[in-house]
């Protein structure tokens, strides 16, 4: 049971989170919906930027104020 658990997930690990195809497709996706127009272009970059800072700060904060302490 348990080397069945451990295959199941280095595959899941493998497919999902460490597969370089699915995360440069992930991100150039939103780059083909929105790269024809420059309105939308500008608009898709600053709720990147917007996203990216504010999950920053957050991340920051939980590491702070959670983890060390702990």
């Amino acid at each position: 049971m348990d080397n069945a658990f451990t295959l199941l997930t280095i595959a899941f690990s493998a497919f999902l989170i460490q597969n370089i195809v699915l995360t440069q497709f992930l991100g150039l996706c939103s780059f083909f919906g929105v790269g024809n127009k420059e309105d939308s272009a500008i608009g898709m970059g600053l709720a990147v930027t917007f996203v990216i800072t504010l999950s920053s700060i957050i991340t920051y904060a939980l590491y702070i104020f959670v983890l060390e302490p702990f």
